[in-house]
Order: C-alpha cells, then sequence, then structure tokens
C-alpha cells in the first residue's frame, strides 16, 4: 500500500494534501487496520498531542511519561 504513496512529496510538492492522496491514505489505512477512522499527522510530536488530546487529558492534569521520552516530547503535555 505504502508503495504508491512514496512518490506523493516529489509530484505534489508545496501541496499539504498532496493532491487527495493524504485522504485516500487514511481511507485505505482506516479499512487495512478494522478502523472506522485514521488521521496522518505530519510528525511525532503532533501525534502525541493529538493522542493526548482526544485520551482527555485537560489542562491540570497529572502525564506520567517514561524516561526514554525526549524533552520536547514531553512539552505536548504542557500544551495540551
Amino acid at each position: 500500500m505504502c508503495s504508491r504513496y512514496r512518490g506523493c512529496t516529489k509530484r505534489q510538492w508545496g501541496n499539504p494534501d498532496c493532491g487527495g492522496l493524504v485522504e485516500k491514505f487514511e481511507k485505505e489505512f482506516a479499512a487495512y487496520c478494522g478502523s472506522k477512522y485514521a488521521i496522518s499527522c505530519v510528525n511525532g510530536s503532533v501525534s502525541l498531542r493529538l493522542a493526548l488530546i482526544a485520551s482527555g487529558v485537560r489542562p491540570g492534569d497529572e502525564v506520567i511519561v517514561s524516561t526514554l521520552f525526549l524533552y520536547r516530547d514531553c512539552l505536548n503535555c504542557n500544551r495540551v
């Protein structure tokens, strides 16, 4: 599946949706995972922040992270 999307950045550079390929990829990936939805993110920091929000973490909540986390990843906890 991923091989069909590898050329996206070369063909559609500057187009944030890659000519509709992002939505198509999300739908196919959700189906592959047996999920109703899938969301692609630009990087790991964005995905961690979305996971915190989706999990119901709110300002003032305690978030315990592993010592293996990078400092910048912990900053996401402060932004929620």
